[in-house]
């Protein structure tokens, strides 16, 4: 299949990303029954924490790592690699440190257990251990290792999680300590696979640690603001309405991750086919890549269309009744998730251009847009505010980004 070159790759994405998607999806009506929504919004808390402490636990190398594959041999992408583990290895004690002389804060900003704050620096850890040979997979061209590994960590996620709160009747911990053992598992397969594959080769190398860092600190701003955009309204609807609210509002925000899961499995598969195409620098390849971005967009917006639908009658018939309420989200959470999927496809000529640095600007002043854009909307409208204030800043995000990836990377827009 994967000699069928991006569409037999696409749909090796496309299907390890539904049945991804689905794993949770089919969880919803068990979780939902046994969680309460603080709970759920508990443990909201703790994935956002995570992903705002991400961008600093490996300072955002994997765009480095995907770039530099298409520009080596594989001696020295394995020594590339080794050195992005002593990045790791020194961002993850500085994180440690931070949260340690910071835990008092973080917990009462976020409303999330402080005796719990070190499972966040722990699972950033991991996770950039796993992203890491994803990326290696993704570039390598091996969706089928990927779709496994893909997979394997719903099926493992999912069969812990109904063990610890369904047999065992904990709450949000349960949640919690079954994504824990499920990452760790996984990072040792990893590792042993990095390993065995000759991903890795110990030789400290300054021109290496350079390059990375020098594509990836400049991004931390960007991904700061891109997961600010993604992740701000539950923060403020924590602070402002509740943590009940944030919980009803998330299930409504999982269910809306169907179409982002889409787009990142169409994305996966359509990075190294636009890479390797942008290198030809054909006039005739360029407008093709156009062509084809303008016919996915129509179909992303008419599955966007059928999943606005969809969604209120999954929430009526297999989630608890005290979710219900989260059908009066759903429309603009996925607004904003088919805004962002046409982001994706334009941000890619700023990474080709090796321009990281504009993403971080433009993606931190959409930021603080958006935490303008919920205050005023939430304390206007409630929680259904944070979905619109969402939408918007994905909107401005997606225009932006066009418009500066056509300056440092001009392609036939026009189809000129």
């Amino acid at each position: 299949m994967q000699k069928k070159g991006l569409l037999s790759s696409a749909g090796i994405y496309f299907i390890s990303s539904i049945i991804n998607a689905a794993i949770p999806f089919l969880l919803m009506p068990i979780i939902t029954k046994y969680l309460s929504p603080s709970d759920y919004g508990i443990f909201t808390m703790f994935t956002i924490l995570i992903g705002l402490t991400t961008p600093f636990v490996g300072l955002n190398i994997h765009g480095a790592v995907s770039r530099y594959y298409f520009h080596s041999d594989k001696k020295s992408f394995a020594i590339y690699i080794y050195n992005c583990f002593l990045i790791l290895l020194v961002s993850s004690i500085t994180m440690a440190i931070i949260f340690f002389l910071t835990a008092d804060y973080i917990s009462t900003i976020s409303n999330f257990p402080k005796t719990w704050l070190w499972a966040v620096v722990y699972l950033a850890v991991i996770q950039f251990i796993n992203q890491l040979a994803l990326v290696i997979l993704q570039v390598s061209e091996q969706p089928l290792k990927y779709a496994l590994f893909q997979i394997s960590n719903a099926l493992v996620y999912g069969g812990l999680t109904v063990f610890f709160v369904v047999v065992i009747k904990e709450t949000w911990d349960g949640r919690i300590k079954a994504q824990l053992l499920t990452a760790t598992i996984l990072a040792i397969i990893c590792l042993l696979y990095l390993i065995k594959s000759k991903f890795i080769k110990s030789k400290v190398d300054r021109d290496s640690i350079k390059d990375a860092l020098k594509f990836g600190v400049p991004l931390i701003p960007h991904t700061i603001g891109a997961y600010i955009i993604s992740a701000s309204d539950r923060l403020f609807i924590t602070n402002m309405v509740g943590l009940d609210a944030t919980g009803i509002y998330s299930v409504a925000f999982q269910l809306g991750l169907i179409l982002s899961f889409l787009t990142d499995a169409f994305n996966k598969a359509w990075v190294p086919h636009l890479f390797k195409n942008l290198k030809l620098e054909n006039t005739e390849v360029k407008l093709k890549i156009v062509k084809q971005t303008y016919i996915y967009y129509l179909f992303l917006i008419i599955l966007a269309m059928i999943i606005i639908i969809a969604v209120p009658i999954i929430i009526q018939v297999f989630i608890d009744e005290k979710y219900h309420s989260a059908t009066n989200y759903t429309t603009w959470i996925i607004l904003g998730y088919c805004l962002n999927g046409m982001y994706k496809m334009v941000t890619n000529y700023i990474f080709y251009a090796h321009k990281t640095i504009i993403l971080s600007y433009m993606t931190f002043i959409t930021a603080i847009l958006n935490i303008f854009f919920n205050y005023l909307f939430i304390k206007a409208n409630g929680a259904i505010g944070a979905a619109q204030a969402t939408a918007l800043s994905y909107f401005i995000t997606f225009i932006i980004t066009w418009i500066l990836s056509n300056r440092v990377y001009p392609m036939p827009w026009k189809l000129k």
